[in-house]
């Protein structure tokens, strides 16, 4: 960006920006929150091929930083804001959740209310577990509070002797982390906080309805599959796969005998992975090289895309019933994510899941402006970051500009305003 256009910027101090690097694109929103508590106001979007990320992670610094430095110029076209700090979402197998629990004494007579700073200490013994050393905690999450023994929603305020809490840690590899964040500082960026981009996916598609009857979100990116489980209005899982859609793309590059930038161009426009349900044609595909153009039926294209979607799917289902999760799932599964996009996905995810209910996710926004361009399922990740941020603003947990690190070292700062968000 040029000098004299990087002048022109203003700088807004309530903006929140929520930066998705995924394996394919980097992709960047610009919201403004609502005064009211609603939904944040979608102003700025950007987008850039991404380059230096593998399977979610950060395997060059330079090229990664380039491609948000591209994302962010093309959101600031938008809105002429200058953009300085932004939540980043992170993905990949080396992120995962894992339950723990904790117990304090609050009192030994029973005779003392429970307040914050106890409910502090139950969630720091709560997150006191033995981990890799080249692992952090990111999130801590509670699921359930007890008070000797009665599950208490909000535990501050009542009396007892023992207080107990169940919580879910996400974790994620050290080296990533920093790899994350070097790349966005190295585009000239401050992170204002590293989110689980599963737990910022369900933030924007999910009603607080399914997080309570229990929900599986399937988030379908490019180089991984997402996996999030949402019970009792809180997640209670997540974890990743290694294969993601852009093997789709792989298999047509192969199968077609075109390049990669070409597949992906009919992946997107005339992919589907429903068979029967294709409305055939031709498709015109270019020779490589000095080789014609010729052409393929759109339903031979659906007969290379099907197999490797249904893959992708089963990988997501059996790490559910590996975990013995499908039981929770009354409200189904939600897809979303890029991959969710192509169509007839609803068919063959319906036979995957079985007798659970299928519905593809998208963003939950305002009903104006570039909110309703946002509304897709591709931008469900960088919604859900502003979403996430603006929540925790209204919550008192956060501000624009205050470097937070997480609810794990944030909650003291307003413990019972998030647990009144929470239940």
């Amino acid at each position: 960006m040029s000098r004299d256009r990087t002048a022109a910027l203003k700088t807004s101090s309530s903006a929140i920006v929520g930066l998705d690097i995924g394996t394919s694109k980097v992709k960047l929103v610009i919201a403004e929150p609502d005064p009211n508590g609603g939904l944040p106001i979608i102003n700025g979007l950007g987008e850039a091929e991404s380059k230096g990320v593998a399977s979610g992670h950060v395997m060059n610094v330079n090229q990664a930083a380039d491609a948000v430095r591209r994302a962010v110029e093309a959101a600031e076209q938008f809105t002429g804001i200058d953009v300085k700090r932004v939540y980043v979402s992170i993905s990949g197998k080396n992120t995962w959740s894992l339950s723990s629990t904790g117990q304090y004494t609050v009192s030994k007579a029973g005779n003392r209310e429970i307040n914050g700073r106890d409910v502090d200490a139950v969630i720091d013994q709560s997150s006191s577990i033995s981990r890799p050393a080249d692992t952090q905690i990111i999130h801590v999450i509670p699921n359930e509070f007890t008070v000797d023994g009665q599950p208490i929603p909000d535990p501050c305020g009542c009396t007892g002797v023992r207080l107990e809490a169940t919580v879910q840690l996400i974790l994620a590899n050290s080296r990533d982390c920093d790899n994350l964040r070097a790349a966005v500082e190295r585009a000239g960026l401050q992170v204002e906080e590293i989110v689980l981009g599963s737990l910022a996916a369900c933030e924007s598609v999910l009603t607080e309805e399914e997080k309570q009857m229990g929900v599986a979100v399937i988030d379908l990116g490019a180089g991984t599959t997402n996996v999030a489980v949402y019970c009792r209005g809180s997640l209670h899982f997540a974890a990743s796969t290694s294969i993601g859609c852009e093997m789709v793309t792989s298999d047509l590059t192969k199968c077609l005998h075109i390049d990669d930038k070409q597949a992906e161009e009919i992946k997107c426009r005339y992919g589907a992975c429903s068979v029967p349900e294709v409305a055939d044609c031709d498709v015109s595909l270019r020779g490589l090289g000095n080789r014609a153009e010729r052409q393929e039926k759109r339903s031979r294209i659906a007969e290379y895309i099907e197999p490797r979607v249904r893959e992708i799917l089963q990988d997501a289902q059996e790490l559910l019933v590996r975990n013995n999760l499908t039981k929770l799932l009354v409200a189904g599964v939600v897809l979303t994510g890029g991959g969710c996009q192509i169509n007839g996905i609803e068919k063959v995810a319906a036979d995957v899941f079985g007798d659970l209910p299928v519905a593809i996710g998208y963003p939950r926004t305002s009903a104006t402006g570039l909110s309703r361009v946002a509304a897709t399922p591709g931008l469900a990740t960088c919604v859900g970051l502003v979403d996430y941020a603006a929540n925790r603003i209204h919550a008192g947990e956060s501000r624009p500009g205050a470097g937070s690190a997480g609810f794990v070292k944030t909650v003291a700062g307003g413990i019972a305003a998030v647990l009144r968000k929470l239940f």
